[in-house]
């Protein structure tokens, strides 16, 4: 599977005001913490697809705490997803009517 190296950047908006913007690059994408978030201007996680799967790593909020990593392969993440959907509103997306 290839994919083309193409720019893409997406700027979200939670239902606390909170906002993140979606940057995506080739293999690489970054979530940077925007308004509203202690620390703006910071990753708060990068996902690199792997050709096999996907490998996302969390960076450590304070110096005694490690970076987290979760690594997935496609059908993996495709069912996370999957498992996520229902809880989209939960997790600060707002529902859009067709």
């Amino acid at each position: 599977m290839t994919r083309k190296n193409r720019q893409h950047a997406r700027t979200w908006r939670d239902t606390e005001g909170c906002q993140q913007t979606v940057y995506h690059k080739g293999a690489l994408t970054r979530v940077i913490r925007g308004t509203g978030y202690l620390r703006e201007r910071s990753l708060s996680c990068e996902l690199r697809d792997t050709g096999n799967g996907y490998i996302v790593r969390f960076p450590a909020s304070n110096s005694i705490t490690q970076d987290a990593y979760v690594c997935l392969d496609y059908s993996q993440a495709r069912e996370l997803v999957l498992a996520l959907t229902p809880h989209a509103t939960d997790l600060g997306f707002e529902e859009k009517e067709a």
